[in-house]
């Protein structure tokens, strides 16, 4: 395994029946100080697609960083406001080795 390679989570999701663009945005923005705490950060990007759903795509330092923030973020209020606006039936959630 490369020293060099991290994990990437992504998740990409619609929004919740009645939630706004604008709300899901702000309440995306709102966590990013929260992911940027938790021990193996390294980066963010956040998208919308033509098709109304939503990229959200986190660097960490490897797999056991990703996996301890997935259980924090759950105790956090304001990442759970965050996920509360998410349509989790029709979410799609992956952990990727970076290659290059």
């Amino acid at each position: 395994m490369n020293a060099m390679q991290h994990t990437i989570e992504v998740v990409i999701f619609p929004p919740r029946s009645g939630v706004t663009t604008s709300q899901l945005l702000a309440a995306s923005a709102a966590i990013t100080p929260v992911l940027t705490r938790m021990p193996g950060f390294i980066s963010r990007d956040f998208g919308t697609g033509e098709d109304g759903q939503f990229l959200d795509i986190i660097h960490w330092r490897d797999r056991d960083a990703a996996e301890l923030a997935a259980q924090q973020v759950m105790l956090d209020a304001t990442c759970c406001a965050y996920f509360d606006l998410m349509d989790q039936t029709r979410m799609h959630f992956s952990y990727f080795n970076q290659v290059f």
